[in-house]
């Protein structure tokens, strides 16, 4: 599917996304957007995303292998530990109304701020 730009998945019962959509510059797929995968454990290996929005997804713990990823929203996802290879962030919006501290991966990240 090389001329996907855009994948929504809602309500399913993944444990991991299919491979064909990972691991390959050639797609066109720039947004993700994974709602309430109740059992999805990780987000990995979508080099050409750019904008990835994960909400109620109470197993994930990994997201990472997205290097032109810019903007990401994670909201009702408490287990995530890991937030790495994404070197083109540039926002990060997370809620989560049981976190009760910063994960331990984003107190050592660098933080940058722009000017209006």
């Amino acid at each position: 599917m090389p001329c996907l730009e855009r994948l929504y998945i809602d309500t399913c019962k993944l444990r991991c996304l299919p491979p064909r959509f990972a691991n390959s510059k050639r797609h066109a797929l720039r947004e993700l957007r994974l709602y309430e995968l109740t059992y999805l454990t990780s987000a990995e290996n979508f080099p050409s995303v750019m904008e990835l929005d994960v909400f109620g997804c109470p197993e994930l713990k990994r997201i990472s292998g997205l290097s032109r990823l810019h903007k990401i929203r994670i909201v009702r996802c408490p287990n995530v530990e890991v937030l790495e290879g994404v070197p083109s962030l540039d926002s990060l919006q997370l809620w989560d109304a049981t976190m009760e501290t910063l994960p331990g991966y984003l107190q050592a990240a660098p933080h940058r701020t722009r000017d209006p």
